[in-house]
């Protein structure tokens, strides 16, 4: 008789699964929520929940005219780390959108291009965020991190150049048929050239100038934002993930049918060409948000779409909702552990260098236990 894990059906194993994610997701928005902004300290967990009661109290009154605006200085002044609190609470709300978005573009990539090492950092989409930001810096040092649109503008722009020239190289090297493999090693080949230009730029720029740069590339939109402008950049990210996620859930049937050869997908109804298009140019916009707003976590591109099909299947519908909720989860449980790494004369240790060495290894031992390639 077997007993333990193993002997329980599998539909109830999968629920069980979800359900200790889901509680482990509750436990650790809760423990980042605590966290004090540039102490080693914890808010307890009533104070940091009234807060935010008060903070939609609050937004409420302003909104709908309502008396409780007038006490507004008094409540807040009766409340510790009021401020704190919500300033923590958008930046978990945004991590939370980066995570899934980065990921859910890694999953589109590896479908669309039917390669497991497919991902929109190496198309050239991380090269040219790097280029806008380093444009941006070199025209407006400072000023830089109070333009939210123009540095969306700058960056997006040069991504989706890197990327035409990609999709472009790999379309003439294979004859007018676009081979992955060809496009994959065009963009490591402007990744470098686009890493020297960087790299040689940085090395003549004054110092004032290379702390804002290495600041927005390592820690995006996340510091160096007052109260008012880090609302603006919360409502900018969902404008951007919701204009980009429904279309891509309402194509999720579509991914099904990409996974097989172009032909046979045209067989199916479905036009492999426009597609691609739609999908490259939508997860594009989410990527290039996710790295201004997060910094560099492109390694949850690659990562976290072979978890979730490890996880729920191979299904897209499963990668997509999987890719959602991991990505979010392991870049919030970043966003906690790198609050708590506070490195002398650095500030708080980067988001995207932690999300390296988190995912790294669990993609590994996914891949291990899964013991073969690419299905």
């Amino acid at each position: 008789m077997r007993i333990g894990r193993e002997s329980l059906p599998r539909g109830t194993r999968r629920r069980l699964g979800r359900i200790g994610l889901g509680v482990l997701f509750l436990l650790v928005f809760c423990f980042a929520l605590c966290i004090r902004t540039g102490a080693r300290e914890l808010v307890s967990p009533d104070r940091a929940f009234s807060n935010l009661w008060l903070w939609v109290r609050l937004e409420a009154a302003e909104r709908f005219d309502l008396p409780l605006k007038l006490q507004r200085s008094e409540l807040i002044q009766a409340s510790p780390y009021f401020f704190e609190t919500v300033s923590r609470f958008r930046n978990l709300l945004v991590t939370l959108l980066c995570g899934a978005a980065i990921a859910v573009g890694g999953a589109c990539y590896q479908v669309l291009f039917r390669n497991p090492m497919a991902a929109p950092t190496m198309l050239g989409v991380g090269s040219g965020i790097n280029l806008g930001l380093l444009l941006l810096v070199a025209q407006y040092s400072v000023g830089a991190y109070a333009m939210m649109g123009r540095r969306f503008a700058y960056c997006l722009g040069l991504a989706f150049l890197m990327l035409i020239l990609v999709m472009g190289a790999g379309r003439f090297a294979g004859k007018n048929r676009r081979s992955v493999t060809d496009m994959l090693l065009v963009g490591s080949v402007l990744g470098q050239i686009s890493g020297a230009v960087v790299t040689f730029v940085r090395f003549h720029m004054e110092q004032e100038d290379l702390t804002v740069f290495q600041t927005l590339s390592m820690y995006g939109l996340t510091v160096n934002t007052d109260y008012e402008f880090a609302g603006k950049v919360l409502v900018l990210l969902m404008v951007v993930f919701l204009a980009c996620m429904l279309p891509l859930a309402a194509m999720r049937f579509s991914f099904d049918a990409m996974s097989y050869p172009e032909e046979d997908a045209r067989l199916m109804g479905i036009n492999p060409g426009l597609v691609r298009t739609l999908c490259l140019i939508l997860v594009t916009v989410m990527v290039t948000g996710s790295i201004l707003f997060c910094g560099t976590i492109g390694t949850l591109s690659l990562a976290v779409p072979h978890i979730s099909r490890y996880l729920w299947g191979s299904r897209f519908r499963s990668v997509l909702g999987g890719s959602c909720f991991l990505g979010a989860l392991l870049l919030m449980i970043c966003r906690a552990i790198s609050s708590l790494i506070y490195l002398p004369g650095m500030g708080f240790f980067p988001i995207g260098t932690l999300a390296g060495l988190v995912c790294a290894p669990v993609l590994a031992m996914v891949l291990a236990q899964r013991r073969r390639g690419w299905d």
